[in-house]
């Protein structure tokens, strides 16, 4: 499969520059199959005379290293390969290529510098996002060697990927149920990919078991009164927490039943909390008017740079390269930059207010992305464009006072109600909402809710309370594209099911 996926992109790479290299794969060009057209790309493509889209078959000499059953993995790499080149996440990473990287009398130093370069792509965890990245430096360096006059180093190039794929990360991808969670992960992660994936049929998740687990103790000797009212998933089984009544922000591993950092801010009692790109998160400051900036770093936590917000910051969410802040006094909603400059502000709609007491918001993985708002004084959840537009209203009559939401796949959400002291689960598509946790599973107060899909932890803070309630669903109950699992927008792992 890794040499597949990498024969196809560097070919691919070098075919879109208006560069050759017949060696490595002789895709045949194909005809669209609706108007006859010559089609532009090859194998994967769309008919701009028609618009026809589809995934034609493979013929020719090379039909042996790319068997119909590939073809999404193919046509989904080239696509992530694109958007990580047009928006820098490998120069992010790497920094740019070095010049002297093709001298002239030593040919080892390409290989040196690609194999050192996909080590610190894998340095900190495996990831399918390391390995777009890996192809991308590959297609990258593919394309300066034909443009300096080195194409016979694009096989050495060709070899030394597929090599590092199915040697070193081989293991990896078949321990989280192989090639097939690629596209699982590809086709669900829409901050990555620019174009509407289908949707699946995802079962009534209602009668899913959940089961409870002994309650995680998250206070320290230091603490005086705990109050997790914020979390998020920076990676498998690592949640990071933010405790209002101690005013510090904590990194608790679920899997070990341990808090692992914590660090004290001293701009006083924090509110909620999302992840960012490169070990980073950012925490509202709701009564200092702030938002900071956290590393994560290592499993370590550090303060980074502050932001000066409006009065009354709380529920905070991030989104290519903006972060969407809802203030639940002020009634609005901020989008902003990471330097805190203000794009937008959604208040009214329609000559309405848009929502009333606005404490949590999150980002979607649909296409387009939609941010979803629990409203607590009007029990509602409300779904947004990233514009501001209001695009439904859902309520239940067991829903009271909603706080924290959490997407758990596209058309899923979790909800905690403080009221009414439940978890609810929101189906987007008929508009239900449904208790999947309350009072007999021991909340009392919930205000903060996040999800594993690595672990298939749910993970709740209630009010005041010193430790975190903790539940794990059945393996049978999920699905996602044939198999059963949750997806989450920040992480997206998933075992063999």
């Amino acid at each position: 499969m890794a040499d597949s996926i990498t024969q196809d992109y560097l070919t691919y790479k070098l075919q879109k520059s208006g560069l050759n290299f017949g060696n490595i794969s002789k895709w045949p060009k194909m005809d669209c199959s609706t108007c006859k057209s010559k089609l532009e790309g090859d194998v994967f493509t769309r008919c701009y005379t028609c618009n026809e889209a589809k995934m034609y078959p493979v013929s020719g000499e090379n039909t042996s290293d790319a068997p119909i059953h590939i073809q999404r993995e193919l046509k989904l790499m080239r696509e992530l390969c694109d958007k990580f080149e047009t928006t820098g996440v490998v120069e992010r990473q790497l920094g740019k290529i070095p010049v002297d990287v093709l001298p002239e009398k030593h040919k080892a130093t390409l290989q040196v510098y690609l194999l050192q370069a996909a080590d610190k792509l894998f340095e900190k965890e495996t990831h399918w996002k390391g390995i777009v990245s890996l192809l991308v430096l590959s297609g990258s360096l593919a394309k300066l060697c034909v443009d300096k006059g080195h194409s016979a180093d694009v096989e050495i190039i060709y070899r030394i990927t597929s090599w590092y794929i199915n040697d070193k990360l081989r293991q990896w991808i078949i321990h989280i149920g192989g090639w097939e969670m690629f596209v699982a992960w590809a086709e669900d992660n829409a901050m990555y990919l620019d174009r509407s994936t289908p949707q699946v049929s995802i079962p009534e998740l209602s009668t899913v078991t959940l089961k409870k687990e002994a309650d995680i103790q998250v206070r320290t000797s230091q603490d005086m009164k705990t109050c997790i009212t914020g979390s998020a998933l920076i990676s498998p089984g690592i949640f990071l927490l933010t405790d209002h009544g101690n005013h510090c922000v904590k990194l608790v591993d679920v899997s070990n039943r341990t808090v692992t950092s914590s660090l004290q801010l001293p701009r006083g009692a924090p509110w909620d909390v999302c992840v960012l790109p490169d070990d980073q998160a950012a925490v509202t400051l709701p009564y200092f008017s702030m938002i900071q900036l956290v590393s994560t770093k290592r499993g370590q936590l550090s303060s980074g740079k502050k932001i000066k917000v409006s009065s009354q910051c709380h529920g905070i969410a991030y989104y290519n390269n903006r972060l969407y802040v809802s203030y639940a006094f002020i009634m609005c909603i901020e989008v902003m930059t990471l330097d805190g400059h203000i794009i937008s502000t959604f208040q009214r709609n329609d000559g309405k207010q848009v929502c009333n007491a606005p404490f949590y918001l999150t980002l979607s993985a649909s296409t387009p992305p939609t941010l979803y708002v629990s409203d607590y004084t009007a029990d509602t959840v409300l779904k947004l464009t990233l514009d501001g537009k209001v695009l439904r209203k859902y309520r239940d009559e067991q829903l009271k006072y909603p706080m924290s939401v959490v997407e758990l796949g596209p058309g899923q959400l979790l909800v905690c109600g403080q009221g009414s002291h439940n978890v609810m689960l929101l189906t987007e598509w008929d508009g239900k909402m449904t208790e999947i946790l309350g009072m007999k599973d021991g909340l009392f107060l919930p205000r903060s809710i996040a999800f594993c899909p690595h672990t298939r932890a749910v993970v709740v803070g209630m009010f005041n309370y010193v430790s975190l309630k903790v539940f794990y669903a059945n393996r049978q109950h999920f699905f996602i594209r044939g198999k059963f699992a949750f997806s989450d927008m920040n992480y997206h792992v998933f075992n063999n099911v």
